[in-house]
């Protein structure tokens, strides 16, 4: 993993005043100081570009991984919805063979006497 962007800039900044300060103790040679003072000058706006150089660089980093998890979360919920749409099946077909079992259970209840017959239920939809 690269270094920390707050530790490089902060290392770059230390380094450009460190250059500023020799530079401006040593003019003996106006045209070479001008040419080390642009070469700081550029430095320093690297520098300061260091932080959105480093935000760029971790959003690339985990845009990929975000997109993985969200296809991931998709298929989960595709199967979900299977999941649901199956148990909604077993239940009309649970709820289909009590109708079946319970008709002709009360019929016979109620022709030996031995209950009163109980109201159909209607299936459960939803």
């Amino acid at each position: 993993m690269a270094d920390e962007p707050a530790t490089d800039a902060l290392a770059a900044w230390l380094d450009s005043l460190r250059r500023l300060r020799s530079i401006a103790g040593s003019v003996t040679d106006p045209a070479e100081a001008i040419r080390q003072l642009q070469g700081l000058q550029e430095d320093m706006v690297r520098g300061m570009f260091l932080p959105v150089d480093a935000m760029v660089q971790i959003s690339t980093q985990l845009a990929e991984p975000l997109r993985e998890q969200a296809r991931a979360f998709e298929r989960a919920s595709a199967a979900f919805a299977d999941i649901a749409t199956l148990l909604r099946r077993q239940a009309e077909v649970l709820e289909t063979a009590r109708d079946v079992v319970q008709g002709p259970s009360d019929a016979l209840k109620g022709v030996v006497g031995a209950s009163k017959p109980r109201q159909r239920r209607p299936p459960k939809r939803g």
